[in-house]
């Protein structure tokens, strides 16, 4: 029997071609496969929900964001790093996976979050003779006018968060030439 199965295969490696092997694939692919209706828009995008976040998760990214004022700023992916990790007393994880934010939506709650308490924040402000004076909301125009550097309040908050990674990107962008020239490389190095 195995002898007479290497035959038929000696038998139709002679007399079929490379196109007969073709077709034959072809036929059994064609066999193999089923039709697949598909309802009209199945490739439409869905509208997004937006579900607001728990409270537990606003406790949580509030005292991330507290820690950073205290101490050394916090990254967002630390931050969801963190998130994962974190446990309940009894060593059950603290937030499920659908609880759980990424690194775009606990950039967005922090920025949301400093925005807040900039704009409903006391301001302590020290004079040149080193004397701190609490700025409220309705005198910080004033102060800014009156300040001998106040043009640049606003470009030193913006550096607060503008990272070196952000600098280099902005330098490439603003560059006519490109940063390398893979035309001209030198074959013959020193």
């Amino acid at each position: 029997m195995y002898s007479r199965g290497l035959e038929e295969v000696n038998r139709k490696r002679k007399h079929s071609g490379p196109i007969d092997v073709i077709a034959e694939a072809i036929d059994d692919f064609k066999e193999e496969t089923e039709t697949v209706r598909l309802s009209t828009g199945w490739a439409l995008a869905k509208k997004a929900t937006r579900k607001a976040f728990v409270a537990d998760v606003k406790k949580f990214l509030v005292d991330c964001f507290e820690e950073g004022l205290n101490k050394k700023r916090l990254n967002p992916s630390t931050i969801a790093k963190r998130m994962a990790a974190a446990t309940n007393a009894d060593g059950t994880k603290r937030f499920t996976v659908e609880q759980r934010l990424d690194v775009k939506q606990i950039a967005g709650f922090l920025s949301r979050e400093s925005r807040k308490r900039r704009a409903t924040s006391l301001r302590l402000r020290r004079d040149e003779n080193n004397v701190v004076h609490v700025v409220t909301e309705e005198n910080v125009e004033d102060l800014e006018e009156r300040h001998w550097d106040a043009d640049w309040i606003d470009y030193i908050e913006d550096e607060m968060t503008w990272t070196e990674w952000d600098e280099f990107l902005a330098a490439i962008a603003e560059s006519a030439e490109p940063l390398f020239d893979y035309n001209n490389v030198d074959t013959n190095p020193i």
